[in-house]
């Protein structure tokens, strides 16, 4: 009986153990998509915000904010400011999480750094949550999700790099690479360390 205890802690502690440390059992789940963003206009089709955590689920990456069904379900925003583009994180506007609490969806910048040089997203206190953050062309970005709830009723983020590849203010669009780890709390980016 005490082995089969063990043995059933073991499994449920394990998984919820993985989302907080940094060795990991399983290989990092990575997803790439490009896509386009744009700042929101009433006759653009194109979504104006990236959902990070979303990629867990399969639903791609773009979301439109001023619908309803996307008001909450969102990372970062493309918005003009002056004659630039900026990231936007959610918590800056006000968006709750799906845990309730303010959205952490964050963005920096990995300085001096090509996109194959970010191997694992920084600790929490690298990101900005709480304000703009200015869009370069040929930068690399690493964005922190919002918290999501998770399978076992914790909660966790999700992390991506983003390298701007075209941004044209003038048009308010911009088009992104991005690579997604969909592990819940898993920094990795890249399939081997």
């Amino acid at each position: 009986m005490r082995s089969f205890l063990a043995i059933l802690l073991l499994i449920v502690v394990a998984p919820l153990a993985a989302c907080n440390d940094s060795v990991f059992l399983q290989p990092p789940a990575l997803l790439a998509d490009t896509l386009v963003l744009a700042v929101p206009a009433p006759d653009d089709t194109l979504p104006s915000a990236i959902d990070v955590s979303s990629m867990a689920l399969g639903s791609g990456f773009g979301r439109f904010p001023e619908r309803a069904a996307d008001a909450q379900e969102w990372d970062l925003t493309v918005r003009k400011q002056g004659d630039s583009l900026v990231f936007v994180p959610a918590g800056t506007l006000g968006i709750l999480a799906p845990t309730g609490a303010v959205s952490r969806a964050g963005i920096t910048q990995a300085m001096n750094r090509s996109f194959g040089q970010v191997i694992e997203a920084p600790g929490n206190s690298s990101f900005d949550d709480s304000t703009a953050v200015a869009i370069e062309q040929g930068a690399v970005y690493v964005a922190r999700s919002r918290s999501s709830l998770n399978v076992y009723g914790g909660s966790c983020e999700n992390y991506a790099k983003l390298q701007p590849l075209a941004v044209d203010p003038t048009l308010g669009r911009v088009t992104l690479y991005v690579v997604t780890n969909t592990n819940c709390g898993d920094p990795r980016l890249v399939e081997k360390d």
